[in-house]
Parts: C-alpha cells; sequence; structure tokens
C-alpha cells in the first residue's frame, strides 16, 4: 500500500501540474483542490474497476456455466429490486457524505441516523414492495425466490453503501478499496466454487447476501476506531428533514436506475430471458466503460462541496478543469467502443452472444451524456440543488 501510495502521488503531481498548464491555471488553491481528487480518485477508480470488473465476470460465468436464460434471470432480479430499493433508500447515501464533507464533528450523527433509516425503513419497505410486485408481475417458483433473494442483498448492500459514504466523505478512499476488494474477490471464488460444485443462482445470492453482511461489520468497525462511533439513532426531528433533503436524489437515481436497468424488466416480461440475456450482455459492457469515469468523479463530489462551501469562485475552477477533460475523454471512449463493439463482444462472450454487438454499438454513443450528466448532478447536490438534479 506505501509504494502504491508512492507511485500515485507521483502520478497525480504530473496530472497536477499538466492540468495547470492546459487550463493556464495559476491558483495554488485550484490547483491544490484538483490534487485532493486526483489523490482520492487514486483509490476510487481502482475500486471502481475491480467492482464492476469482477461484477462482469461473475456476470461471464453464469452465461457461460448456466447459460443465457440464467443470466436474463439473474439479470431481471437485480434490475427489478435495484428500482425497488433506489426510491426506499430515499437517497440518503449522498446527503450523508456532503453533510460529513462539510461538517466531520456531526459525523456519528448522521451515520447513526442513516443506519436507522435504512434499517427501520427502508429494509422492511423495499422486501415488502418487492414481494407485492413479484406477485402482481407473474413472477413464481424459482424466479420469484431469486427475486426475494436479491431484496435481501440489495438491502444489506443499502447499509453497506451508507457506511462507504462515510469513507467517502472524510477523504478515506483507501478504506474503501480494502473492504471492496475483500468483497468482490471472495464472492469471485465462492461463485466460482458454487458453479463448480453444481449450485445454482439461489445458492450464489445467498453467498453474496452473506459477504455483504461481513463486509458491513468489518466496515462499522473501522469507522469506530477512526472516525466516530457506528451505532443505531431515532432521531425523529432530525429523520423528516434528513429524508425530505436526500429524496429528491432518491428519485433522481431511480429515474436513471430505470433509463439503466428498465430493459431488462420489459424484455424479461415481454420477450423472454434470452432476450433478456442478449441485451444483458452489451449492457453490462456499456456501464463497465463509464467505470473509470464515475468513480473520478465519486472523489470529486466531497471535494466540490467542501470549496463550495468555502469559496463559489474555487468550486467553479475546479468544475471547469473536470468538465474540460470528462468531455475530451468521454468522446475517445465512446468512439472506441462504438467501432469495435463486435470484435469485443466475440473476445468475451463467445459467439453465442453475436446479436449483443449491435446494442452495444448503438449504447457506445450514450457514454459523453451518462459522463457528463453525473458530473453535473454532483456538482448540484454539492451545491444544495438536489431537486434541479432529479
Amino acid at each position: 500500500m506505501a509504494t502504491f501510495r508512492f507511485y500515485a502521488d507521483k502520478i497525480i503531481t504530473g496530472l497536477a501540474n499538466g492540468a495547470s498548464l492546459v487550463l493556464n491555471e495559476k491558483d495554488n488553491v485550484a490547483i491544490s483542490k484538483l490534487r485532493e481528487v486526483l489523490r482520492n480518485s487514486s483509490f476510487s477508480i481502482p475500486t471502481n474497476i475491480i467492482n464492476l470488473g469482477i461484477n462482469f465476470i461473475i456476470a461471464v460465468l453464469l452465461a457461460r456455466w448456466l447459460g443465457v436464460a440464467s443470466l436474463g434471470q439473474y439479470a431481471l432480479a437485480t434490475a427489478l429490486t435495484g428500482i425497488v430499493f433506489g426510491i426506499v433508500n430515499f437517497g440518503i447515501q449522498g446527503i450523508l457524505t456532503r453533510e460529513i464533507a462539510k461538517d466531520t464533528e456531526r459525523a456519528g450523527e448522521y451515520l447513526g441516523n442513516s443506519l436507522g433509516i435504512r434499517l427501520l425503513v427502508s429494509l422492511p419497505l423495499g422486501i415488502g414492495i418487492t414481494c407485492l410486485l413479484t406477485r402482481v408481475m407473474g413472477f413464481q417458483d424459482e424466479t420469484a425466490i431469486l427475486i426475494f433473494l436479491a431484496a435481501i442483498f440489495m438491502s444489506l448492500s443499502g447499509v453497506v453503501g451508507v457506511l462507504y459514504g462515510v469513507f467517502q466523505a472524510v477523504g478515506k478512499f483507501e478504506h474503501q478499496f480494502k473492504y471492496i476488494l475483500f468483497y468482490k474477490t471472495t464472492s469471485l471464488v465462492g461463485c466460482l466454487a458454487l458453479l463448480v460444485n453444481g449450485y445454482g443462482l439461489n445458492s450464489i445470492l445467498i453467498l453474496f447476501a452473506s459477504l455483504q453482511a461481513v463486509t458491513a461489520l468489518l466496515a462499522a468497525e473501522k469507522i469506530s476506531q477512526t472516525i466516530c462511533p457506528v451505532g443505531l439513532s431515532m432521531d425523529l426531528h432530525l429523520w423528516p428533514p434528513f429524508i425530505r433533503k436526500s429524496f429528491p436524489l432518491a428519485l433522481a437515481g431511480t429515474v436513471e436506475f430505470i433509463n439503466l436497468k428498465s430493459d431488462a424488466v420489459i424484455l424479461g416480461d415481454i420477450k423472454g430471458e434470452w432476450d433478456t440475456g442478449i441485451y444483458n450482455g452489451a449492457s453490462n459492457l456499456y456501464i463497465g466503460a463509464t467505470t473509470p469515469a464515475i468513480a473520478f468523479l465519486t472523489a470529486f463530489y466531497p471535494t466540490f462541496s467542501r470549496a463550495y462551501k468555502t469559496s463559489k469562485e474555487q468550486a467553479a475552477k475546479l468544475f471547469k478543469s473536470i468538465f474540460i477533460f470528462m468531455a475530451m475523454g468521454s468522446v475517445i471512449l465512446a468512439l472506441a467502443l462504438g467501432l469495435s463493439s463486435e470484435s469485443i463482444i466475440e473476445l468475451i462472450y463467445g459467439a453465442e452472444f453475436a446479436s449483443s454487438s449491435v446494442p452495444l454499438m448503438i449504447l457506445a454513443w450514450g457514454l459523453p451524456f451518462i459522463i457528463l450528466n453525473r458530473l453535473c448532478n454532483y456538482a448540484l447536490i454539492g451545491m444544495g440543488f438536489q431537486k434541479w438534479a432529479f
């Protein structure tokens, strides 16, 4: 880790100096803010690459081991529960990160109440709505059980997300990196072991949920040792305004998630699991291609929030520099992915997924828009304009 930090600092210094030349920016404060974003992103980018990279490997394993239909079934379950929990989680992670970044002294208060909302409200509400939708949409037997297990997994993921939000707020991205590395590597090894021994999707989701619970306990212990006490709070005077501030983020996140994932639900319901699997093969690559940029912007968000509280002028300079780099990089990425879609699909999935190349080619041209949209949303939320982000 020390060696990684040494080389990361060298790269960060070079990038920050290069940015000052490209933008003709002589302001030391603005450059220091950019250095902070780059330093945090040196952990955030590998974290997200590992996260989505192993998700992608698991999807490929499911496709090759269990077939296209099982991949479609898995995509359907995670998409449906993701939409539900995107709403019932109320978007509190984003506001939690922003508020702790601005006022670290209140970290314990914000964390305790965020955990209270997630465990006492979001979890039972999300599982209840998921069961209701499963019945209404007519899913039965194995698919219904799979969706229920996915709901348990999503609820635990929401708790872990709150804990990661604390690490992000105080600039401790290296802790998040360690816990995601632990969770993802053990998930991959466990998934492969289950597939080799003939187990199916239900056992795999039970494994994922169990590992998320362990990760939550480990992350909570680290926070209690280094940042603030971890407990469950029910400050009913804080809950309503906190949820009111954060709920536009839940709506915005749900709209974005629906935009990205509703296709799996619609295809699964109307066209069947094979078509869902074909489309999901392309969609996985499309989402994976955004990983470095989204990870970088995750590091940008708390730094921008602090900068805006101190100086709007400095925040504007930081936003300008990041916007230019994101615009240039995303266009290059879209060209590369769109023009080589057939080769990429054949290399990664095999001939069975040849039909996935066309949706991948079309989706690639959305990359600049989704990346710059995320940048603008983070800036709006950091300024307290989350309603406009929605």
